[in-house]
Order: structure tokens, then C-alpha cells, then sequence
């Protein structure tokens, strides 16, 4: 059915007035939401149309959108750990979660972004954005989770997490990857790449300065994680010429409106004024900071003044 009309449907729109319209009907064409209105109004107008579904008074959304997953942890929940509690969280993420990610195969990369997106799709996502990673299987990783996106039918936005953590080769190659899957992707009706970066401690100069020249010529969006630890611009103060996170990304050029920001559980007064100046996008992930211990960002401040760009993301890692 390219073309059909939903009916009998309660309608929540999030938007300006009308916010809910009862006993009310959907347009489809192509799979566009081309109009929708009362029942009574569209039956009317589109008179012609013989394919209907009945929605049986069941609330029909638009849907939503997951701004930060990590679709290849799918297969690491109810794992056993064995590296004991009270563990510090870069303890847990060198004993833990980078060896599990280190034994993701091209099957495992497949079938945990199958089983993340059919979890989505149940929860009403239709569009996710994942950073993805696994170091033992970098080559075609991106091409697998597209693959899994295809079948079925779910937008997404996707990128590889690049770090200089195994050294300058391993980065090379993750950005090389990354890149031509950016543009590989880039007229996919579905599937839109965008370059991924695990955060700026793990990242060298010369690795943002490529991602910079590599989004300004192609005008491909940046996601990285900012400030999720406590202790980041500490670490970045010891081992940058004394810049913060921030900073760093800032005087690279890699903070403007296609930048996503993720987990800023620890951002504060002038990294919100900076992010307010390029219009960086942020993404909170409460439950992550939750169960990781960390504190939650400062909610008061981002809303006053970052209204705007501030997005949600899933509670996977």
C-alpha cells in the first residue's frame, strides 16, 4: 500500500494546537505523513482513497527519537562481569567492557543491532542514532548495522566510537572506515552516517583536526561524548596544554550545529555558554548516569539556556 488513511484514531500531535485530536485520521503517501485532521474532515477529502487501516481508537504519535545508543551492548546484559563491586568506572571499561567488545563479530554487530532496533521499535523509536564500536572487527562493522536498519525499516544515524586507546594505526583505520561509510551512506533513504569520536581524552589533536577538515567539506554531523566522567577535564588539563574537553574541540572546529554532544553528566557554566555560542546539540542520558554512579547534569541550567538543543537517549551503557 503506497497510499492509505488511518481512521479511527486518537491523534497526539506534540505540536501547536490542535495537540489532540479524537476520532481522528492520518494520511500516508509513500511513507510520509502527508495530512491528518478529524475523521469526519478527512473522509471527505480523501474520498477517493480505498485503502484504510483502522486504528480502533489507539493513539497514534509521531515518533521517537533515541539521539545516543550503543546498539552492539545489546549482547553484553545479564553478563556476569567477575571483576567484583565497588569497581571505579574506567576499571569496569578496561576489565569489562572493551574485552567485550573486542569479541563482537560481523554475526554479533548484526544481530545486537537486530535485537536493539525490534526493542525500539516496540518502545515507538522510529529513528536512532548509534555510535558503534568493536575493535577486533572495524571493516564493514558500519555496513552490518546498516544492513539491520534496512530490514527493517528504521531510520538511523550512525557512526563509528574512534579513539587513539590502542594506539595511532588503529585510529587511522577506524576514521578511514568511518568516513567512507559517510559517504557511502550518504543518499540512503534510511541510513545517514556521521563520524563518531569515544570522547576528547582519547582523542589527538591530529585525529579532531581530521574529523574537523572531513565534516567541514562534506557538512557530516559529530557525536562524542562530553565530560560523562568527573575527573575529564582534569585529564585533559595534565595531558592537552592545560585546555579543558571543551576547549579543545572548540578551538579545533568541531562544535557547531551538527555536533552532538553525549552524557554531559559534568558540564558546567562556560562549557553550557560555549555550546550555547555554536549550537552544539546535548544529549542527556539520566538512567546511564544513574547506574554508573555519576552524577546527573545540571538540569536547571541546560533548560534555561539550552533549551533548545537538548535531546534524549536510550539507557544502553
Amino acid at each position: 500500500m503506497e497510499n492509505f488513511l488511518i481512521i479511527n484514531a486518537n491523534i497526539l500531535t506534540f505540536g501547536p494546537k490542535p495537540k489532540n485530536i479524537r476520532n481522528g485520521a492520518v494520511y500516508v503517501g509513500r511513507g510520509t505523513i502527508l495530512d491528518f485532521g478529524t475523521e469526519k474532515d478527512m473522509l471527505v477529502k480523501y474520498s477517493d482513497e480505498t485503502n484504510k487501516i483502522d486504528a480502533k481508537g489507539r493513539i497514534v504519535m509521531p515518533g521517537f527519537v533515541d539521539f545516543h545508543n550503543h546498539l552492539y551492548s545489546g549482547f553484553f546484559q545479564n553478563i556476569p562481569t567477575g571483576v567484583g563491586d565497588g569497581i571505579d568506572y574506567k576499571s569496569f571499561m578496561n576489565k569489562y567492557w572493551w574485552k567485550l567488545a573486542g569479541k563482537l563479530s560481523s554475526d554479533g554487530i548484526y544481530y545486537s543491532a537486530v535485537k536493539g532496533i525490534i526493542n525500539s521499535i516496540k518502545s515507538g523509536v522510529t529513528t536512532i542514532f548509534n555510535l558503534h564500536s568493536s575493535p577486533s572487527c572495524i571493516d564493514e562493522s558500519l555496513v552490518d548495522i546498516a544492513e539491520a536498519f534496512e530490514e527493517l525499516s528504521m531510520r538511523g544515524v550512525i557512526g563509528y566510537e574512534i579513539s587513539n586507546r590502542n594506539g595511532n594505526d588503529e585510529a587511522d583505520r577506524m576514521f578511514k572506515m568511518n568516513s567512507e561509510f559517510v559517504e557511502e551512506y550518504k543518499n540512503n533513504p534510511l541510513v545517514t552516517g556521521m563520524i563518531g569520536l569515544y570522547n576528547a581524552n582519547e582523542a589527538s589533536d591530529q585525529l579532531l583536526r581530521s574529523v574537523a577538515r572531513f565534516t567541514d567539506r562534506t557538512g557530516s554531523g559529530t557525536v562524542i561524548h562530553l565530560s560523562e566522567t568527573e575527573d575529564e577535564d582534569e585529564v585533559s588539563v595534565k595531558n592537552f596544554d592545560k585546555k579543558y574537553c571543551i576547549d579543545r574541540l572548540f578551538d579545533i572546529g568541531l562544535l557547531n550545529s551538527k555536533t552532538i554532544l553525549a552524557s554531559t553528566n559534568y558540564i558546567d557554566e562556560t562549557d553550557i555558554d560555549i555550546i550555547k555560542e555554536t549550537k552544539s546539540g546535548i544529549v542527556l542520558s539520566p538512567s546511564s548516569a544513574y547506574y554508573k554512579g555519576f552524577d546527573f547534569a545540571p538540569i536547571e541550567d541546560i533548560i534555561a539556556n539550552l533549551s533548545d538543543s537538548v535531546r534524549t537517549g536510550s539507557i544502553t551503557r
